[in-house]
């Protein structure tokens, strides 16, 4: 990535779900500006999914249960998603 500009917004804008799509294989190959366009989208989605959770989360009755799980699930979902990722490139090779 050129530009420290560039490389600050980099920075800033690391998240756990930018992290995981530009450590793979296949990102090694990927430009800085693809990087960085990536990395401002994943940013972009996080801001407007908080925003409209801050706006419309009052609707939501607190009778509801199991969201204060939904978090969890997500990054265990996604952990099992990579481990078995991992094991069937394991297999081929």
């Amino acid at each position: 990535m050129r530009g420290r500009p560039a490389r600050t917004y980099s920075v800033f804008a690391l998240t756990d779900e930018a992290y995981a799509l530009t450590t793979t294989d296949q990102a090694n190959s990927w430009s800085g500006r693809r990087i960085l366009y990536l990395q401002a989208f994943v940013h972009l989605y996080w801001v407007g999914g908080a925003t409209t959770g801050a706006l419309l989360g009052g609707l939501i009755p607190d009778t509801v249960t199991g969201l204060d799980f939904a978090l969890t699930a997500l990054f265990a979902t996604g952990l099992l998603a990579r481990h078995l990722l991992a094991s069937r490139k394991a297999s081929r090779a």
